[in-house]
């Protein structure tokens, strides 16, 4: 085993990072499941067709929560096939609701949002498409761990090489199709829009696009002979709220072969967010 100092070493998570400078990920599990900031009551909402579904990271990690349950391999989820949305899966999604301080009354319409999700045709980075309702059980992993080290370059560490520290990763779903994985991130953050430009603008923003290479890379570099990686999807939910925009709301990308440019922007991102000093040094 390798020894990891606390005194200078660091665990964190993507998302913890993202959410703050201060919250250093423990090791007894994921605290967070969205990236999105908590919100007070009265914060200012748009008129936007998911308006009625609460801001904040109460309801990302409610959303996240019920996706993981019903993608969860060990279950049947064939129900998510058919209408209507059976009465015992709404109940699961209003308890949910109210055990993160929702109001468990809007079990039903998020029910609806969710299956739409699943349902709808999916493109993936290789062009196929797919639902993800019909992934087979074997086939689908959600809220998959890993842990990484990287070195003071910010590149992966060598077995023999020092060790900057560590990064947890929590993949929300990742499935195969005929021997290729792809990652599947579920965002909950609300846009005014859901054009092309909206999306990459925000996965720019908030450095999804570098969530997507890491993980990527990090799936990639653990497969067997024979498999292979097809790429990430970034899936925002809200814009299935609305049926005009069902079909908008998928930001994809193709593997990132790019090492030196990931390990480059991954520095500078831990270093803005005060996790790592300038340059890559201790």
């Amino acid at each position: 085993a390798v020894g990891l100092p606390s005194r200078s070493r660091v665990q964190t998570s993507y998302t913890q990072v993202a959410r703050t400078a201060a919250a250093l990920h423990g090791l007894d599990g994921r605290l967070r499941r969205s990236e999105e900031a908590d919100l007070p009551d009265n914060s200012p909402t748009e008129i936007v067709a998911d308006a009625w579904l609460p801001r904040g990271a109460k309801t990302g990690d409610a959303l996240h929560e019920i996706l993981e349950e019903w993608m969860d391999p060990s279950h049947d989820n064939s129900w998510l096939q058919t209408d209507p949305v059976p009465e015992a899966k709404i109940a699961f999604v209003a308890r949910t609701l109210s055990l993160h301080g929702l109001d468990g009354t809007l079990a039903p319409r998020v029910a609806q949002l969710l299956v739409s999700v699943l349902r709808a045709p999916l493109t993936l980075p290789t062009g196929r498409v797919v639902r993800l309702c019909e992934i087979e059980s074997g086939d689908r992993r959600p809220e998959t761990e890993f842990h990484w080290a990287f070195g003071p370059d910010g590149k992966p560490a060598d077995p023999q090489g020092p060790v900057k520290g560590w990064m947890v990763g929590y993949i929300d779903l990742l499935f195969r199709i005929d021997k290729i994985w792809y990652v599947l991130d579920w965002k909950t953050t609300s846009l005014s829009g859901w054009d092309a430009a909206a999306l990459t603008d925000s996965v720019m923003e908030h450095a999804y696009d570098l969530q997507a290479k890491l993980y990527g890379r990090t799936v990639a570099s653990a497969l067997p002979p024979g498999e292979t990686f097809g790429g990430a999807i970034v899936l925002y939910l809200r814009a299935f709220a609305d049926a005009a925009t069902s079909g908008s709301g998928a930001w994809v990308a193709r593997p990132s072969e790019d090492g030196d440019e990931i390990a480059r922007r991954l520095r500078a991102w831990l270093h803005e967010r005060g996790r790592f000093a300038a340059g890559g040094a201790a």
